[in-house]
């Protein structure tokens, strides 16, 4: 039962529950003026920590059907190559907003293990990332000569940028409104922010509900966001969105058959049977755009 509730966005004390996850006793609310969703109860400091370590980057049991398991990935490393294709375009689409890249300043926040800093860095920017995860933090410092900090240290510093960009972060942060005031902060006038995350009302989310990855993850994912509320909540914070899309990303086909196992079981067993017969065709890569996730690129107009 949900006690008290106010709306981190719009300050409505309206909601409903969404999706209830009755197993583990989560549920994910939803405000029914903003549509904003997020997690019920939150985690605590403690529950995030027992998450983001070294096993984030490699988790055996993401595609198994233990709910309590479905987090982070189950080989960062090998998806290195395919997320590198998808980093390259998004890189692209910033010098079409940023034409300028040689040395401008360029932070990855929430940067993992620092794939999307090589690309960027390949782009000519002069790259840095920010990270919650200490086991990442430490992997980049003793392998790359990017400058990474912790996010107290991001709270902390007072360090200007051009671009900041935060892929598969926001919903994952207990304030994530704090963080993009204090974004706007450190972001040049003009600056570019690009996000990626979970667009929570596409209609295959909607049609998928609670059997939906994005939403099972109620280990690490807080907040929920549209394409509409995230775009009203960066207008307030005062930036400009300069473009809106649906973005996919590139699978080997045997590792998309484990992620749809739980969440289509006819698919996945079709899929299954049909890499039996042609088992060649598991390491072939395909490009899969779901529209359950969404990119926005947008403009600071903040006053430095």
């Amino acid at each position: 039962m949900v006690n008290y509730f106010e709306c981190k966005n719009c300050g409505s004390p309206h909601v409903k529950v969404k999706y209830a996850f009755h197993s583990v006793d989560k549920r994910i609310l939803q405000c029914t003026k903003c549509e904003l969703m997020v997690i019920h109860p939150m985690p605590t400091q403690e529950n995030l920590l027992s998450v983001y370590n070294e096993n984030y980057y490699n988790n055996e049991k993401l595609t198994s059907s233990d709910i309590t398991a479905i987090y982070g990935y189950s080989d960062y490393m090998a998806e290195r190559i395919n997320k590198q294709q998808g980093y390259q375009k998004i890189c692209q689409t910033i010098n079409r907003y940023n034409p300028v890249a040689h040395n401008q300043r360029l932070l990855d926040f929430g940067c993992g293990l620092g794939h999307f800093m090589d690309s960027a860095y390949d782009t000519g920017y002069s790259v840095s990332g920010v990270e919650f995860n200490a086991y990442a933090i430490e992997y980049i410092r003793k392998r790359y000569t990017y400058k990474v900090i912790s996010f107290d240290e991001f709270n902390k510093t007072n360090e200007k940028v051009n671009i900041i960009t935060m892929f598969d972060v926001i919903e994952h942060m207990p304030n994530p409104f704090e963080t993009l005031d204090r974004i706007g902060m450190l972001l040049e006038k003009d600056g570019l922010l690009v996000i990626s995350t979970m667009d929570s009302r596409s209609w295959l989310s909607k049609l998928m509900g609670k059997r939906l990855e994005d939403f099972r993850r109620i280990t690490e994912h807080i907040y929920f966001f549209s394409r509409k509320n995230l775009s009203e909540i960066l207008i307030k914070k005062g930036f400009d969105i300069l473009e809106v899309k649906s973005i996919g990303h590139s699978f080997e086909l045997k590792y998309l058959n484990s992620r749809i196992m739980h969440t289509i079981p006819l698919i996945g067993v079709m899929m299954r049977i049909f890499l039996k017969v042609f088992p060649f065709l598991g390491d072939l890569n395909i490009y899969i755009n779901p529209f359950t996730k969404m990119i926005i690129y947008a403009r600071n107009r903040n006053k430095i």
